[in-house]
């Protein structure tokens, strides 16, 4: 350590401290990043897009190279909270389940559950009013 922050000329406490931080910090083994990655699962207030982006966050740390968009299409897949978009999304052959797809189709069905969930929601508030009017 001394080596790596012995005085020069050149140096200055900024670049010591740097140093220092680099030799100090916790380093997280690929394994552990890969443990966060799959664990990640969609929050209970998180909407599809937010959930993507957080998997693709932590998949950016994993060392998925060359498996990257599959691991992240099988994150977003698994770690759906509607079990019947994960169901729909599992019924597709291999082939045609590109990450995109997947994407596409989950959100589009997402959408349609809260829009489906606001009429119901509507039409239970006008049966309230209109009985209250009667």
């Amino acid at each position: 350590m001394r080596n790596h922050v012995a005085p020069s000329s050149e140096d200055t406490s900024d670049a010591k401290l740097v140093v220092l931080q680099q030799h100090y910090a916790l380093k997280r083994s690929v394994v552990t990043k890969r443990y966060h990655f799959y664990r990640r699962n969609q929050e209970p207030n998180e909407i599809i897009v937010q959930f993507h982006v957080e998997s693709k966050r932590l998949a950016a740390a994993c060392s998925c190279r060359t498996f990257l968009q599959e691991a992240v299409r099988e994150r977003l897949i698994a770690g759906l909270r509607s079990e019947t978009i994960r169901c729909h999304l599992l019924t597709f052959p291999d082939d045609e389940v590109t990450w995109d797809r997947a994407h596409k189709v989950a959100n589009a069905m997402e959408a349609a559950q809260k829009d489906t969930q606001d009429v119901l929601f509507d039409n239970a508030g006008a049966g309230n009013a209109n009985a209250k009017d009667a």
